[in-house]
C-alpha cells in the first residue's frame, strides 16, 4: 500500500514535441505509480499539446490516473506548417517552441500558487532542459526545487559536455568508450547542429539553464549507457550535492509490458491488422521501418527505400506517413487533408503482397516490435524510438538523420553493438540508393551478422529487464531518485 505524502508535489514542463512530450508523461506514471508515495504531479502545456501526450499514452489512461493533474496554458495560434521534405530536422515546428515561451508567467503563477499551499513544503519542478528559459522565475520561489530533463541519450550529452570542456574535473573513460567519444569529436564541427533558429533557441534556454545547478533526469537506464551517467558525475564531482545524475527510463516499466500490451484498449479486439499478418510470419522474418513523428523524406528518397526494400526480398513493415505538424488534431492552413499523398513506383504495393505492407496510419509499434515475427527496425535513431527497440530485443538498422541521431547511432553501433549503418553520417546529404538500402537490409535479416546482432539485442532486454527487478540498477536510480525528492 502506498504511504501518503501530502506535503511534496511535481510540477512537468515539456517541450512542445512528440519525442519530449512523451517520456516527461511517462515519468509522471514512474512518479505517480511509485510503491512508497503517492505525490500529485501537475503536467503543464497548451491545451493541444496536453491533447497530443494523452492520446498518445500506451497501455494507460492519464485522463483517469489519480493525482495526475493537467495545468492547460494559452498558447498563440500559428499556422499549421506541413513538415519540409528536404529538410530533416522538424523545422516546422520551432515555431511552436517560440509559443511556448510565453508560458513564462503561467509557469510562475503555478509554482508560486503550490509554493503558497499550507500542504506542500517542496515544489519539484522537472522540466525540459529546452524549456529552461520559460522556468527562470521558479528559482526566486521559496520550497522549490529545479531538476532539468533529457530525452536523449546520457552519452549524447556528456559527449557534448567533454566536446565543449566544460567539466570543471577531469574524466577517465574506458578504452572502448574513450574511442567513441573520439570518434564523436571527430565529427565535423556543426554538422549535428539544429537550424539557426533553433541554435538560437537553444542558446536562450542554455542562458538560464547555467543558473540553475545541476540536478539531472535521463531518459534513459544504466544497463544503455550507465557509463555516461558515471563520466558526468566524474566532471562534476567537484560540485558535491549541486550535481546528481539519474537514469530512470524506460519510462515503460519492462516488467509491466506484457500485460500493458495485451490490456492496450487501442488494439482489442479486433486485433490490429499489423499484429494478425505478423501471426502469420516466421520468427524474425519480418522488418519494421518507421521513422518517427518528425522526419521526412523527399519523393526521390521514399521511391529509393521502397525500392530497397523490394530488392532485399525481405519481409517488412513500412509506417509511411507524414510528419506531425505543431497541432496532429488540425487540418493545414488551406482547410485542406493534413496528410501527404506519398507517391510509391506503380505497382508496388500490389507487388508486395505477402511479402510486405505500406501502413499509412497509426500502427501499434510497441506490439510490432514485441512481436516473435520481427526480427529487425530500420529507422531514425530518435531516442525514444531506440529505448522502444531495446526493450523489445529488436536490433536496428540505423539511419540518423540530424542532432542526437549521429551520437545515438554510434552507441547502437559501436557500443552496444546492436546495430548496424544504412547510412553513416559522413554520407548525410547524398541520396541513400535503393542498392545501398537492400545490402543493410539483408545483412540485418539474413546473415550470421544479423543474427548476431538479434542474440545480442535479445541479451540487453534480459539485461534492461532484471535491472528493474529488487536490487537492479534501474531500481535503485528510481529509489535514489524518489528517496531524494521527498528527503
Amino acid at each position: 500500500m502506498a504511504t501518503t505524502n501530502n506535503n511534496i508535489v511535481v510540477v512537468m514542463i515539456p517541450l512542445p514535441a512528440q519525442g519530449h512530450l512523451q517520456p516527461l508523461l511517462e515519468l509522471a506514471r514512474r512518479i505517480l505509480s511509485s510503491s512508497n508515495f503517492t505525490i500529485p504531479v501537475h503536467y503543464a502545456g497548451s491545451t493541444t499539446h496536453l491533447r497530443q501526450a494523452q492520446s498518445r499514452a500506451h497501455g494507460w489512461d492519464p485522463l483517469t490516473t489519480p493525482n495526475l493533474h493537467f495545468s492547460e496554458f494559452q498558447m498563440p495560434t500559428l499556422d499549421n506548417i506541413p513538415p519540409d521534405s528536404n529538410d530533416f530536422y522538424p523545422s516546422n515546428l520551432i515555431p511552436s517552441f517560440y509559443a511556448a515561451l510565453e508560458f513564462r508567467q503561467p509557469v510562475a503563477d503555478l509554482v508560486k500558487n503550490l509554493s503558497a499551499a499550507d500542504k506542500f513544503r517542496r515544489v519539484v519542478v522537472i522540466h525540459d532542459i529546452l524549456m529552461s528559459w520559460v522556468v527562470q522565475d521558479v528559482i526566486t520561489i521559496p520550497n522549490t526545487e529545479m531538476y532539468f530533463f533529457h530525452a536523449v541519450s546520457a552519452l549524447d550529452v556528456c559527449s557534448r559536455i567533454l566536446e565543449a570542456k566544460l567539466n570543471p574535473d577531469p574524466v577517465t573513460p574506458p578504452a572502448d568508450v574513450a574511442e567513441i567519444l573520439q570518434e564523436l569529436a571527430c565529427m565535423e564541427p556543426g554538422s549535428d547542429s539544429p537550424p539557426p533558429l533553433m541554435v538560437k533557441y537553444v542558446e536562450k534556454q542554455m542562458s538560464c539553464a547555467v543558473n540553475y545547478g545541476g540536478r539531472n533526469i535521463f531518459s534513459t537506464c544504466r544497463p544503455i549507457d550507465g557509463i555516461y551517467l558515471d563520466l558526468m558525475q566524474q566532471a562534476f564531482k567537484s560540485y558535491d550535492e549541486h550535481w546528481k545524475t539519474w537514469g530512470l527510463g524506460l519510462f515503460m516499466n519492462p516488467l509491466e509490458m506484457d500485460q500493458n500490451i495485451k490490456k492496450d484498449t487501442t488494439s482489442t479486439p479486433p486485433r490490429h491488422h499489423l499484429l494478425q499478418w505478423l501471426d502469420k510470419q516466421e520468427p524474425n522474418s519480418v522488418l519494421l521501418v518507421s521513422f518517427g513523428s518528425a522526419a521526412s523524406f523527399t519523393d526521390e528518397q521514399i521511391r529509393e527505400l521502397a525500392l530497397g526494400l523490394e530488392q532485399s526480398q525481405q519481409k517488412f513493415i513500412w509506417v509511411l506517413k507524414e510528419a506531425d505538424r505543431a497541432n496532429v488534431f488540425a487540418e493545414n492552413i488551406n482547410g485542406g487533408s493534413s496528410t501527404r499523398a506519398f507517391v510509391l513506383p506503380e505497382g508496388y504495393e500490389k507487388r508486395a503482397e505477402g511479402r510486405g505492407i505500406v501502413e499509412r496510419g497509426w500502427a501499434p509499434q510497441l506490439e510490432v516490435l514485441e512481436h516473435a515475427s520481427t526480427g529487425g527496425y530500420l529507422c531514425h535513431c530518435g531516442w525514444n524510438s531506440v529505448m522502444e527497440s531495446i526493450s523489445m530485443g529488436v536490433p536496428i538498422a540505423a539511419w540518423p538523420l540530424h542532432t542526437d541521431h549521429p551520437r545515438t547511432a554510434l552507441l547502437l553501433i559501436k557500443g552496444l553493438k546492436i546495430g548496424i549503418y544504412v547510412r553513416d553520417w559522413a554520407h548525410r546529404n547524398e541520396l541513400v540508393k535503393a542498392e545501398t538500402i537492400h545490402n543493410a537490409v539483408k545483412i540485418l535479416m539474413d546473415s550470421t551478422e544479423g543474427e548476431k546482432l538479434r542474440q545480442k539485442a535479445a541479451e540487453l532486454k534480459d539485461t534492461v529487464k532484471a535491472s528493474f527487478m529488487d536490487g537492479g540498477a534501474t531500481k535503485k536510480d528510481i529509489e535514489s531518485f524518489m528517496s531524494y525528492i521527498t528527503r
